[in-house]
């Protein structure tokens, strides 16, 4: 259970963003 979610939803967010 680490605090890794934080971080991928982060470059998630980020990806899609570039993606769009």
């Amino acid at each position: 259970c680490r605090p890794r979610r934080v971080e991928i939803a982060a470059l998630l967010d980020l990806t899609e963003r570039q993606v769009k």
